[in-house]
């Protein structure tokens, strides 16, 4: 094997782990949106189930394509470091993004107002309304407020220390992995039969 270049500095195991995880996320996020966008770009407008999402596909496409590009780039870039223990371990840092960008797409799961059942909500009024009352929605704008403050504390603080990083990169990948499954599922995935 030969060896890196000397602009590339060495990593600890712990920064490869990190490096590696990112690079799955990306890289595997990337190609799924690549193929579900896909369907949209093919679409004719005037079909209902690609009238939402169809023009909105190739901006789609082109964000998980940059994705992919700097998740393969990452991985190369981790692949040509050397390992040592008095390396660097930045790399741990990209699993508080990737921890908090998950949250951030769960969070959009999250309805910012909600009516119990028998009634819809009107989002205009901001009302529940049935066929003899109208009320206030409830408002779940502190719960997602919340859950951002805790993901950015939590990223922060913890998801990026270099020596949990054997517990903090499963989590980080399985945030990663929720929220951005779920956008996929509400976007572009929404119309692929199985």
């Amino acid at each position: 094997m030969s060896r890196p270049p000397r602009y590339l500095s060495e990593i600890t195991p712990s920064g490869r782990i990190a490096g590696y995880t990112g690079t799955a996320c990306l890289v595997i996020t990337g190609v799924a949106y690549l193929l579900f966008s896909i369907d949209e770009l093919t679409c004719n407008p005037l079909y209902p189930p690609c009238a939402r999402y169809a023009p909105g596909g190739i901006l789609i496409a082109i964000g998980a394509g940059f994705m992919l590009l700097f998740g393969v780039v990452m991985g190369v870039l981790v692949r040509r470091r050397a390992v040592s223990d008095a390396g660097t371990s930045g790399y741990t840092v990209f699993l508080s993004v990737l921890f908090i960008a998950g949250i951030l797409g769960i969070v959009t799961a999250i309805p910012s107002l909600t009516c119990p059942p028998g009634t819809h909500l009107d989002p205009l009024a901001a009302l529940c309304i049935n066929t003899r009352t109208r009320f206030d929605a409830t408002s779940w704008l502190w719960l997602k407020w919340g859950l951002l403050v805790a993901a950015f504390a939590i990223g922060a603080t913890f998801i990026w220390r270099p020596r949990l990083v054997r517990f903090t990169a499963p989590i980080a990948a399985a945030s990663w992995f929720a929220g951005f499954g779920w956008l996929l599922a509400q976007t572009v995935g929404r119309n692929v039969k199985p």
